[in-house]
C-alpha cells in the first residue's frame, strides 16, 4: 500500500503541475521530479503531509469496509441459523403431535 500511495500522490502532484503550467501531464514529470530535487522544506512537507493524509484515508476507509462486510455476514449467518433451526421446531412440535395420534 505504501508504494502504491506514494505513486498516487506523485500522479496528483504531476496532474496539479501540468494544470499550472498549462502543459501535458506527460511533459510534467521531469519537471516535478527537479521540483522535488530542489524545492524548499516547504514543499516536500507538503507532499508528505498529503501522503499521510491519504494513507490514512485508505486505511480508514478499509476498516470500514471491512466492518460492514462483517456485519453483513453476521445478519446474512444470523437469517441462515435461524432459518434452519425454525424448521426443526416445526418438525418436533409434529412428531410429537403424531405420537401422541399413534398412541
Amino acid at each position: 500500500m505504501q508504494h502504491v500511495s506514494h505513486q498516487t500522490m506523485v500522479m496528483q502532484f504531476i496532474l496539479e503541475l501540468s494544470k499550472s503550467l498549462k502543459l501535458d501531464p506527460r511533459q510534467c514529470v521531469r519537471p516535478f521530479f527537479q521540483r522535488m530535487k530542489t524545492a524548499d522544506e516547504q514543499y516536500k512537507q507538503g507532499f508528505v503531509d498529503e501522503l499521510d493524509a491519504f494513507k490514512d484515508r485508505v486505511q480508514k476507509r478499509a476498516k470500514q469496509k471491512v466492518d460492514e462486510a462483517v456485519k453483513q455476514y453476521e445478519e446474512v449467518r444470523k437469517i441462515e441459523m435461524q432459518s434452519a433451526v425454525f424448521p426443526r421446531l416445526i418438525f418436533r412440535k409434529n412428531d410429537k403431535n403424531v405420537l401422541d395420534q399413534v398412541d
